[in-house]
């Protein structure tokens, strides 16, 4: 049984429900594409977007508040979140259906799952300025969903690349995972440490988009060495 007894990679589980080199679970290749594509769109929205929003500088604001109802293109940002989070949710709910999991199986799976969701509560939950109406409330509760979104990614990267260095998996997954795991150990103080404090937007945007980037390379990684057994 998959994942049971044995703590084989993510991959190697892929590969072993086929007998035949070359033959690909459809269903599962179409979601791999999700997983390459979804995080490559998500990061093309929030650069496009920080330079067309009105009275917003990339540089110094955060990504959240381009979501914020008094901007007027907030539906296209809120709206790649749902989409994002939805498809990571059913990567989430086809690993379950086709893998028996271990404990440490099911404890990545609950951090995506984590991750998915809180993506798509930001949309529902959206970041405000400081002096929009219940702003404080609004943007405590955003700030609880961002802080579960980004420590669950965080934790499931590092739960990931330590699982695939164990199983001696190619460097680019579990060296990818533990670097993009380090650099983002900052994001928290980014607004505490005073010459971060100008380029606070911009820090958020490269640390976010370097996970987005090992979200697409393992989807891709791992699609790569499906199809071409």
């Amino acid at each position: 049984m998959l994942y049971k007894g044995n703590m084989y990679s993510l991959s190697t589980a892929l590969l072993n429900r086929s007998s035949e080199p070359g033959k690909y679970l459809e269903p599962y290749d179409l979601l791999l594409r999700f997983g390459i594509l979804a995080p490559a769109v998500m990061a093309a929205i929030i650069l496009v977007m920080g330079f067309i929003t009105p009275e917003y500088d990339p540089i110094k604001d955060t990504i959240s508040l381009m979501g914020a109802s008094m901007q007027p293109y907030s539906v296209i940002l809120n709206t790649a979140y749902i989409v994002y989070g939805t498809l990571l949710l059913s990567l989430v709910f086809y690993y379950r259906g086709l893998f028996s999991v271990n404990s440490i199986g099911r404890w990545m799976l609950a951090l995506l799952l984590v991750h998915a969701a809180g993506s798509i509560c930001l949309a529902l939950f959206p970041d405000q300025p400081d002096n929009f109406v219940n702003s404080r409330a609004n943007n405590t509760i955003h700030n609880v969903i961002s802080g579960f979104v980004y420590v669950s990614l965080l934790q499931g990267i590092l739960s990931f690349s330590f699982l695939q260095l164990k199983n001696r998996a190619p460097r680019l997954i579990w060296l990818t995972g533990i670097l993009v795991f380090g650099i983002n150990l900052i994001m928290p103080f980014i607004n505490y440490i005073d010459p971060l404090k100008n380029v606070a937007g911009l820090m958020q945007r490269l640390l976010t988009f370097v996970s987005y980037y090992w979200i697409a390379t393992v989807c891709y990684s791992i699609r790569r060495k499906y199809s071409t057994r």
